[in-house]
């Protein structure tokens, strides 16, 4: 069911809705990306940090929480940590571009020195990708991720985890060439 269900944003400004969509797909929860981006209140010039905290945070259904890269920290210890948090359940949203092109990305897993991430824009590259840490720096991401963890849904994203590798495997998804870095 939620592999056939990653696909690419509806609308052109409509990345955080589809980002976090692709993060509830990876717990077996579906919503249509309108509804999210509708709850959202999505808007053609984006949608900021408070607003996606606010809407995960709602019924207590989620904790989202910033996760800041330490200045001294390697990115590769920054994402071999978040990845961590990704095996229990949780699932991270990043911000990356510049100079107002922002878009947002869902982070579902570390995995052989590689951090897999679902993209909804072509602009951005593939829908999956599996990046090492300095190819992913060169996104720019700005050192910072919006942490999500599952409260209420907890014991189902922690069932769904196992299927992570299969949904976001290039390989089984026809895009092998798509590793980089």
């Amino acid at each position: 069911m939620a592999r056939a269900c990653f696909a690419r944003q509806e609308k052109e400004y409509s990345c955080a809705a589809a980002a976090v969509r692709h993060g509830l797909l990876l717990g077996g929860i579906q919503y249509a990306e309108r509804v999210l981006a509708s709850w959202l209140d999505v808007t053609p010039w984006g949608t900021d940090h408070l607003r996606i905290k606010r809407f995960l945070h709602v019924q207590n259904t989620f904790r989202a929480t910033p996760w800041v890269r330490r200045p001294s920290e390697p990115s590769t210890a920054f994402f071999e940590r978040l990845g961590r948090a990704l095996e229990e359940g949780a699932f991270a949203l990043a911000c990356i571009g510049e100079g107002g092109n922002d878009h947002w990305v869902c982070l579902g897993a570390w995995r052989e020195s590689r951090l897999w991430w679902l993209n909804s824009h072509l602009d951005y590259g593939p829908l999956v990708a599996g990046h090492t840490a300095e190819a992913f720096d060169a996104l720019e991401w700005g050192d910072e991720v919006i942490l999500v963890e599952p409260r209420r849904w907890a014991e189902r994203f922690r069932e769904w985890v196992p299927l992570r590798g299969p949904l976001l495997s290039a390989k089984d998804m026809g895009l092998s060439g798509r590793a980089s870095g």
